[in-house]
Formats: C-alpha cells, structure tokens, sequence
C-alpha cells in the first residue's frame, strides 16, 4: 500500500489538493493501493481516506500558532501512518505544511518505510526570507539540520519549479540524484475544452482567486484595483476565495467578491473573465514559484498578468500567454490593464497564443511523468 500525506484533499479547493489528486488518481489507475492521510477539514468520506482530528492549519494565524496547529496535525497523522507501517511500502509527503511534514518524516523514519517527499515551497528558506529566525542562530541551525535530515533519508525529491529544483541539486549536492522536476498544471478533467467555449463577461473583468497570503502583495493589489477604477471604471475585477473584511473594505467599487468555490465551479466562473491576476510578494523564494492559480487561469483560457520577475514571469514572457512586469508598479500595471482592455486586437493575440499552447501545463501529463519517476526510484509497489 502506497501512503499520501497532505494536509489538503478534494473536495478542498486548495493549492495542495490539486496537486496531489492526480497522483492518487493516476496511481490507482495503475493497480496500486493507496490511503490518503489529511486533515478533519476534508469532507470527502471514503475508505480510502484517513482524516486526522485535526484541521488543515490556518493561513490567518501567527507563526507561533501555525506551529503548534502544524505540529499537532503531523503528529496525528504521523501516529496513524506509523501504526499501519507493516502494510505501508512507501509513503508519499507533501509540503508544505513544514512541521508537519517534518513530523510524518520522522514517523516514516520510525516506522522503516520509505518516503518520497515533494517540495511545492522551500521551507525553512521562506521563513527566512519572510525575517524569521535569521538572527536567531539556534533555531536556524536547527531547523536546517532537519531540512538536512529530510532530503538525506528520501528515497526520490520532487519540486515544482526549475529553481527550486536547481537550488536543492546545489545545496545538497551528495543526494542530487534523487530530485526530481514535477511540475503543477492545471487539471484537464475539470478544465476541459468545453469551458472554453463558454461566453465571457460584457464587462472586460480581471480576476483573482485563493489566498491573500504572506506571498502576495495583497497591498499592490488592492491600489492597482482602485487605480483603475479612477481611471476606468468600466474596468471590473472579480476577487474569489476567503477575503478579510478589513481586506474587503479596502477595495473601490468595481469589484466583485465569490466565496471559494469547488475546482469544477470555479473553472467555469474563471472561463467568463478576460486576465488572471497574480502579484507577488518580491522575496528571494517568490522568483522561483508557480502558483497553482497561474495554472488554473491557464487551464480556463485566460492571459495572465505576473509581476515581479520570477520563474513565472519569464515563462509568461516567453511564451507570449499573458503580460510580465520586471517589478511591481501599480502605476505601470494600471496602465497596462487600461490599454488591454481598449486594445482588443491585443488581447485576442494573447488569448490564442494561450490556447495554442494550453496543453503543455497539463496536470496529468505530469501526474504520469511524476508516476514513471517514483518507480524508477523503486520507491513504490503496485
């Protein structure tokens, strides 16, 4: 029996869950056995399903709250994998959650069964990027020892962006052989070519969908949003997932607020609109991410609009899908939308571009890839 762990599963409409869904769906179509370990927060009820008591932890709490939810939800799962170790060959681990990730690491260690561990963010990196602990050089050195610790006993490393992958080949040299690149994509079951074919909005419409985190720049966001309203209202954005209402308030009047909705619903909402929207944080750790909405925007049809420079925003560059800013100006971003948005030659050229390659970020294609990589690595049986 092969093991996932992730804190998020289907139903959720989350970034985790969307990853790690089609592996378990492209290993059960290969005859292998699988149980999902995850949080109470999942509502699917199967019997391939192990739920913690636990919730999935909380993108609104504190550090020092997220680490005892994070720590207490590793713990449980890791207690309930290890207690069914002798039927488990392999245990795949997705992080993050860090810590408890971590501790599903050290329950596998326990237990000898062998792991597979995907790095979707480079943790304890981003916590120093984000100002923790760097001073503190107690508490770095160890949370570096257990990073250490976890590539050194993986049998097979998978990441999600070219330099996340590059960075962990170089910082951890002796076990370069076992990282391996497994990229996101958007789901082409939910995002299939119906949806493209469903009518847009008559209002030219920019959306936005999932977490306002530490990773975005929520407050650039919120003035290129209010810039464009002043400049043209005809302008609307569409904002899905959980908004703050201190966040909400904050917004001019030519936005339109969803609740998260489930991948299937919120594909269809995404194919109505015109530009996806995605503004980083411009941190060390954020140059080298793809965010799963980037994919989903992709997956619906849509341009997509990246700033700052990064991994994202030269592959956008590149491939001529969306518009890229080198840095993030509210100013410049403004005018850009305006002009796209009166410019509807331009925009009809991005959009088809975008089709003409949609299929390349496919989820199951890489799903299948990620499925060839684990068994050459023999980490898994059918």
């Amino acid at each position: 029996m092969i093991a996932i762990v992730t804190s998020e599963f289907p139903p959720m409409p989350a970034a985790a869950a969307a990853r790690v869904a089609p592996w378990y769906e492209e290993l059960v179509a290969q005859g292998c056995k699988v149980t999902i370990f995850t949080s109470r927060s999942v509502t699917a009820i199967d019997s391939n399903i192990v739920r913690s008591i636990f919730p999935t932890p909380n993108n609104k709490s504190n550090l020092i709250s997220r680490f005892f939810q994070e720590i207490f939800l590793g713990l449980d799962l890791g207690f309930r994998m290890w207690k069914m170790r002798k039927t488990l060959s392999c245990c795949i681990i997705s992080s993050p959650p860090f810590f408890m990730s971590c501790m599903c690491v050290f329950f596998a260690q326990l237990g000898g069964v062998s792991y597979a561990f995907d790095v979707r963010d480079r943790y304890p990196k981003v916590l120093y990027d984000l100002g923790y602990f760097k001073s503190i050089v107690i508490i770095k050195r160890l949370l570096d020892l257990i990073e250490f610790s976890v590539y050194k006993n993986a049998k097979f490393v998978c990441t999600v962006t070219k330099g996340l992958f590059d960075d962990l080949k170089n910082d951890f040299p002796q076990r370069k052989s076992r990282f391996s690149l497994v990229r996101n994509g958007f789901d082409e079951r939910i995002f299939n070519e119906k949806i493209l074919s469903i009518s847009k909005r008559k209002k030219f419409t920019v959306v936005y969908h999932g977490r306002l985190g530490k990773f975005y720049d929520s407050s650039s966001l919120i003035e290129v949003i209010n810039m464009v309203n002043k400049s043209d209202p005809s302008v609307q954005f569409l904002l899905i997932g959980d908004m703050p209402i201190l966040i909400r308030e904050k917004f001019s009047k030519n936005v339109e607020f969803m609740e998260s909705l489930p991948l299937s619903d919120l594909a269809k909402v995404l194919s109505t609109c015109h530009l996806g929207i995605c503004i980083l944080q411009d941190l060390p750790a954020m140059k080298k991410a793809f965010p799963a909405k980037a994919y989903d925007y992709i997956g619906a049809g849509l341009p997509i609009l990246i700033a700052p420079n990064g991994e994202l925003a030269e592959m956008t560059k590149q491939s001529g899908i969306g518009l890229s800013f080198q840095k993030v100006d509210p100013r410049e971003i403004t005018g850009e939308i305006i002009k796209l948005k009166n410019n509807h030659e331009k925009w009809g050229k991005l959009e088809s571009t975008l089709l003409e390659k949609r299929s390349m970020y496919g989820r199951r294609l890489a799903s299948r890839h990620f499925l060839s990589a684990l068994m050459k690595k023999n980490c898994c049986e059918r």
